[in-house]
């Protein structure tokens, strides 16, 4: 369970978010490092929440990702399945995009081998669903999460 101040922290940040303008990049810059500083695992599933697909800086958002993908791999991916099947609906563009990282990343994609088979239904229809989006967007896609369908 994130601690209380870290929650609060994450709070602040989604304020931002949801009332940016470019005044406060210092101060988006400055809730999420300390959100980094908690180094809680639980902070991974509540910064995916924060990703938001209609947000004109797209910087800002890949800054979260860049914050989450510092955790060790296995954690991170443990944490971003941890947030199936919801976050494949309130966000799917920016899970299109941390998944598609995972697939170019190694020790990432090994991690998800290793996890996929656990999810449950509604984590596998929402991975599924994502996945088969992907592929058909572009052939390079598909031959990446092809491998992951076949375990779904």
């Amino acid at each position: 369970m994130v601690r209380t101040k870290t929650k609060d922290l994450i709070n602040e940040l989604k304020a931002i978010i949801a009332n940016y303008s470019e005044g406060l990049l210092s101060d988006f810059e400055d809730k999420l490092y300390e959100i980094h500083l908690s180094r809680e695992e639980e902070i991974i599933c509540e910064l995916i929440f924060s990703l938001k697909d209609d947000f004109e800086y797209d910087e800002l958002m890949f800054s979260i990702i860049h914050t989450i993908e510092d955790f060790e791999d296995s954690l991170y991916v443990s944490e971003i399945l941890k947030t199936l099947p919801n976050s494949v609906y309130t966000s799917p563009r920016w899970m299109s995009i941390i998944f598609m990282r995972i697939l170019n990343s190694g020790e990432s994609l090994n991690s998800l081998v290793n996890q996929v088979l656990n999810l449950d239904e509604a984590q596998r229809v929402a991975l599924k669903k994502l996945f088969e989006a992907m592929g058909n967007r572009d052939d390079e896609i598909k031959f990446k999460v092809l491998p992951i369908l076949s375990l779904l």
